[in-house]
């Protein structure tokens, strides 16, 4: 299916909001329950109503996500068949706004947006507390789900790393700080951010992730966005967090060549690879193991996955450090691209921050 072109990227389709409503009415006429059915799915072979003891979901997911999961609904719903009938509500939304993550990609790497240049000195100013321990479930956890990864773009014979050459790095912003306003909070927002980072094999992975703008929302019930952007700290992205860390244990920050997105629980992102696995792989989206499923950059999934939630952290990086990233040779372009799998049921993204050089750009031209 086409993705928006440029003037559709602009304009409010008043279809968008028809078709929700009719497919409401499908729902109804036919004894489905919309809390039990998402609406843009169709089924066959369904019972109406559950029977009791029957669970719609793995119980991993909260009760609004699992609507997107009956795929693992129990047998006693009567053997339950899901097809994807529509791209998740927003889904041409998030593809325009990826298409301008990707604009303002190329922008920050031919120059033409400065660099944030931060300096890893600068995370204790700014109330983050660096620890570099990890606990034997994440080390296990991780190794389990990302072990086929590595031996697939590393070969057989690096694979997954010892732990010894892996670096777990938390930061967790629990001392008062200076915000952008130059006044001194001396709550912390207790965020964090928690990742393994692997710098011989040139990739990091964000294990966890609590926002600083989120947390402040938690404790400020009805903050408007510009009161809480004055409580910012000058380091608050988790993009600037990750780059930070790397920076700490790579002696070649540059090298830099992936970054991954390790159990995905925002519900935004989980519908976006639901729909994407359902539509590619024949309806499985517990167990679509490594290389799962990949998209270029470009392209609409690729785009779409670039802007959701667990996607923005992989642009802004490129965005807000693309001066630091470059290399030599570099010519001011990263063809990004994008894996997702999903692990006995736990969802994970994996892009590839590829730059391309001269030589490889003439061989594009090519078309070889």
């Amino acid at each position: 299916m086409a993705g928006p072109t440029a003037v559709q990227c602009t304009q409010q389709r008043k279809l968008v909001f028809l078709i929700p409503l009719l497919l409401l009415l499908v729902c109804a006429c036919s004894g489905l329950h919309e809390t039990n059915l998402e609406s843009d799915y169709q089924t066959s072979s369904i019972h109406p109503t559950p029977a009791p003891g029957d669970t719609v979901s793995d119980g991993r997911y909260t009760s609004n996500f699992s609507r997107h999961h009956i795929v693992n609904a129990s047998p006693g719903l009567g053997h339950l068949t899901l097809v994807k009938r529509a791209p998740p509500r927003g889904y041409k939304n998030l593809i325009c706004a990826g298409d301008r993550y990707l604009t303002a990609v190329k922008a920050a790497f031919e120059g033409t947006t400065p660099s944030k240049q931060l300096d890893p000195k600068e995370l204790l100013s700014n109330g983050w507390t660096r620890t570099t321990t990890a606990t034997e479930n994440n080390y296990a956890g991780v190794e389990a789900r990302w072990k086929a990864a590595f031996k697939d773009l590393f070969g057989q014979s690096k694979g997954y790393p010892p732990r010894s050459e892996i670096k777990p790095v938390s930061l967790n912003q629990d001392k008062a700080y200076t915000t952008v306003l130059e006044k001194q909070i001396d709550v912390p927002t207790q965020a964090y951010s928690v990742g393994l980072y692997y710098p011989t094999r040139s990739l990091m992975l964000s294990i966890s992730s609590h926002s600083v703008p989120m947390r402040i929302q938690e404790m400020h019930q009805g903050i408007t966005t510009e009161d809480r952007t004055k409580l910012l700290p000058t380091i608050s992205t988790l993009s600037d967090l990750l780059w930070l860390a790397w920076n700490t244990v790579s002696t070649s920050p540059s090298s830099l060549r992936y970054l991954g997105r390790d159990k995905i629980y925002n519900e935004e992102t989980m519908a976006i690879m639901e729909y994407l696995f359902i539509r590619d792989k024949n309806g499985e989206t517990r167990n679509v193991p490594w290389p799962g499923l990949d998209y270029r950059g470009d392209s609409d999934e690729g785009k779409a996955l670039l802007a959701t939630p667990n996607g923005r952290a992989t642009a802004w990086l490129l965005i807000d450090h693309a001066q630091e990233m470059k290399r030599k040779g570099e010519i001011g372009r990263r063809d990004l691209r994008v894996h997702i799998f999903s692990f006995l049921g736990d969802f994970c993204m994996l892009w590839d921050l590829e730059p391309q050089t001269a030589r490889q750009q003439a061989r594009d031209v090519r078309g070889t």
